[in-house]
């Protein structure tokens, strides 16, 4: 019996995976030493792969709706991050975060070390997020299927299990730095499902040289 990760990757094989990322600039040191701090007391299952981060970043605008590829960060959403943790925003460091992301730039996966964390491609991704989806179909029609069958017989089978949603394909966006670098802003995401998304804002501040995670805000979730 093929176990859920085993599908999962035969599906993401024969989807054509190869994809060229066309890089902004290097990511900095700073910026990688920020991002593991999101996995800091995360502990991985044993032998398990439940996470995936796409090697390549969203391109961020401001301006206009969502489009693929894309990610839109309205300055309404910002100013209700800040507003919630009683935080002044950062102009400039605002500004820098949609400079830094108006292009796609690597992520290398040399830079960070965690067992259960698997890093795709674009074309990955997508094959991903398309088996989310569908996932979710599946079960949502078997659960339709459920209670029909309880309503014309009255017997209630067991819920339909639903495994994906311990699976989550997580992006992470380039990091806007206020002038004085000690100050930085970023948006975190995950998708699990048509109803199982999250995307947050969170500050990063630099005091003795250490970079903290200040706070998180979640401004878009299914």
């Amino acid at each position: 019996m093929l176990c859920r990760r085993d599908f999962l990757f035969a599906s993401l094989a024969s989807a054509g995976c190869a994809t060229s990322i066309k890089q902004l600039r290097a990511i900095t040191p700073e910026e990688y030493e920020i991002f593991r701090l999101q996995w800091s007391g995360y502990e991985c299952a044993a032998g398990d792969v439940l996470n995936f981060i796409e090697v390549e970043t969203r391109a961020l605008v401001r301006t206009a709706p969502s489009t693929e590829g894309n990610f839109y960060l309205s300055k309404e959403r910002i100013d209700y991050a800040f507003k919630k943790n009683a935080t002044d925003a950062p102009q400039d460091a605002i500004d820098s975060l949609f400079a830094a992301n108006a292009k796609p730039s690597k992520i290398e996966a040399d830079q960070f070390d965690f067992g259960c964390v698997r890093f795709v491609t674009s074309a990955e991704a997508k094959a991903l997020s398309e088996q989310f989806v569908k996932s979710e179909r599946g079960y949502r029609q078997r659960t339709v299927d459920r209670i029909e069958k309880f309503r014309s017989t009255g017997v209630l089978e067991p819920p339909p299990p639903y495994e994906f949603y311990d699976m989550r394909l997580r992006r992470f966006s380039r990091l806007g730095f206020n002038a004085r670098r000690d100050l930085a802003i970023g948006y975190r995401s995950y998708f699990c499902g048509g109803l199982c998304a999250l995307t947050e804002l969170y500050l990063a501040t630099k005091r003795d040289a250490k970079w903290t995670i200040a706070w998180e805000e979640a401004i878009l979730i299914s």
